[in-house]
């Protein structure tokens, strides 16, 4: 939560509650695999730690979870309305999460760290192929929004407080929202959201008009399996990132896809300068799904031609990146 949160925030804060009151009353689903019925707490028992360790249970209740989602992003659109005094709630197109912070830092846990900047960008761009396919009435591209936590250590975790660690969370971001304007400069809006709570943050993956995308993090898992079509939404695929969210992707085709694409490991950010971070994320080309997790750290093929540049999507090659 934010130190100095918004009124309006504040007022709405309550959803959360109302939430946390509703999801534990889960309905009994069937297990697909014994036959007997799971209730919430056979789940947190077959989860007993983070949700990237859980490869069964969770996809037993992700349906009922992800119509929570929905409700819960329903009511923050409902209740927090623009007023004279309140610019209220307002969805974007396009939303990011960007895990910074701890997937900065030297903890040696591979399963976090950065994706190259054109990651995203292809993405976007994949998502507007989608719709045409669909022959949905492609919206123009309005506002990117960028989802991240605060760049204050005031409004941060303990083991994220330190002055490095800040320092190049806002210059990664920084450096994302500097990238996005040069690949789509006719979009009048690309900015990011750190001083946000959670609940908001949620509201804000799952209502994207266009696409939302979750890196790599568990954080944004449910809001964007939640994502509602013809919207987008894509999530990367790791060796511990939600496995248990692959069910339901290849239940939703239609809405829903994992992607792959080289990751710097953070314990090899740890050790490199900001300006090294940042060559990284706009040299590093998309290809291939390695960890990167020693020197040299850009892996691009010497034969890839950038019009042929591809973004691993659910074990094949697809969606074009440029910029």
């Amino acid at each position: 939560e934010l130190k100095k949160p918004q009124e309006s925030v504040l007022k709405h804060l309550s959803l959360l509650h109302q939430f946390q009151g509703e999801t534990s009353t889960l309905p009994r689903p069937v297990d697909p695999y014994g036959g007997q019925e799971w209730l919430p707490h056979h789940v947190c028992h077959h989860c007993p730690g983070a949700a990237w360790a859980c490869h069964l249970g969770l996809n037993l209740v992700a349906d009922q979870i992800i119509q929570d989602m929905r409700q819960l992003a329903a009511s923050v659109v409902q209740t927090m309305q623009p007023t004279d005094d309140d610019a209220g709630f307002q969805p974007d197109d396009i939303v990011i999460h960007l895990r910074l912070g701890d997937a900065l830092k030297g903890h040696h846990d591979e399963h976090i760290g950065l994706l190259p900047h054109r990651t995203y960008t292809g993405l976007i761009q994949k998502a507007i192929g989608e719709m045409k396919k669909q022959n949905v009435t492609t919206p123009m591209i309005r506002s990117i929004g960028i989802v991240t936590q605060s760049f204050d250590k005031a409004n941060v975790r303990a083991f994220d407080r330190s002055d490095e660690t800040l320092h190049k969370s806002k210059a990664v971001a920084d450096d994302l929202v500097a990238f996005l304007q040069e690949v789509f400069p006719h979009v009048p809006t690309i900015q990011i959201h750190n001083e946000e709570p959670p609940l908001l943050s949620f509201a804000r993956l799952t209502t994207a008009r266009i696409a939302s995308i979750c890196g790599a993090s568990t954080f944004c898992t449910l809001p964007v399996l939640a994502t509602l079509g013809p919207a987008r939404g894509y999530l990367f695929r790791g060796e511990k990132h939600s496995p248990w969210a692959v069910h339901t992707i290849l239940q939703h085709p239609e809405r829903l896809e994992s992607f792959k694409v080289p990751r710097l490991a953070n314990h090899v950010i740890d050790k490199l300068t900001v300006e090294d971070i940042l060559h990284w994320l706009r040299n590093q080309l998309p290809i291939g799904e390695e960890i990167i997790d020693k020197a040299p750290i850009i892996r691009n093929s010497p034969s890839v031609k950038r019009e042929d540049e591809k973004i691993i999507v659910d074990g094949g090659l697809s969606g074009s990146i440029r910029g």
